[in-house]
């Protein structure tokens, strides 16, 4: 018999993910995004990147962006904890977009991250049974917040944190709705990418973590836990 603290919670969290999954029958969440969904997204993530592209440095910015394009450049590794993962991505999209200086290619790639950021937005505002102008408007409001903006016009790491925290929290969503040990791996897989990008992620981790270990209980044996783990690392 689960405590009654535990037990609260694995209620609380079989009743968000309730009902027929399209924001009826009392589900707080929808677990399928209809076409509209996507379009609003896309939409978004347009009117993002346009005026992104507008507003976009030609070159080194302030903060950390000179030692970022100097280590994408070089393959080499910037200041703690080293942001792997961006160095990589950085290399692979400068190479395939040989345009321009490194800094303002890594700047259009921040830019790139940072509508898709946008998008998934969107579609998590629709996933909260948001209207269509409710979802949009979260997207907007979000993607042209200081924040937001201003790390989308410069070569710099928190938009492709950004994007890999939003898909975390998108893969939780589905495990509710489908608690699919392959959602778990996906989900562990992407949270293990997204520390990689900025430690700041790990505040997601109890979240994410009790949402799985609440929805999943009883259904994961330690084969399926020693996956997960795997696919984190």
């Amino acid at each position: 018999k689960l405590p009654a603290g535990r037990n609260m919670a694995s209620k609380a969290i079989h009743t968000l993910a309730s009902g027929r999954g399209d924001g009826s029958g009392g589900s707080l969440f929808r677990a399928r995004l209809s076409r509209v969904d996507w379009i609003l997204a896309l939409a978004g993530a347009a009117i993002a990147f346009f005026v992104y592209l507008l507003t976009l440095s030609p070159t080194v910015t302030g903060e950390d962006s000179g030692e970022l394009a100097a280590a994408v450049h070089t393959l080499g590794i910037p200041h703690p904890p080293g942001y792997p993962l961006f160095v990589l991505l950085g290399k692979a999209f400068i190479t395939i977009f040989p345009f321009g200086e490194v800094a303002f290619r890594l700047n259009l790639l921040s830019a790139l991250l940072g509508a898709v950021a946008v998008a998934l937005t969107v579609l998590l505002a629709g996933r909260f049974s948001a209207s269509a102008p409710a979802s949009v408007a979260v997207g907007l409001v979000a993607a042209f917040s200081p924040i937001l903006w201003s790390q989308s016009t410069m070569a710099e790491v928190y938009t492709l944190g950004a994007v890999l925290s939003l898909a975390s929290v998108h893969l939780a969503i589905a495990f509710l709705f489908d608690p699919d040990r392959r959602w778990v791996w996906l989900l562990s897989y992407v949270f293990g990418l997204s520390l990689t990008a900025h430690p700041g992620a790990i505040l997601l981790g109890p979240g994410l973590l009790l949402a799985v270990v609440l929805r999943g209980r009883g259904l994961f044996s330690h084969s399926d836990v020693l996956s997960s783990v795997a696919f984190f690392l």
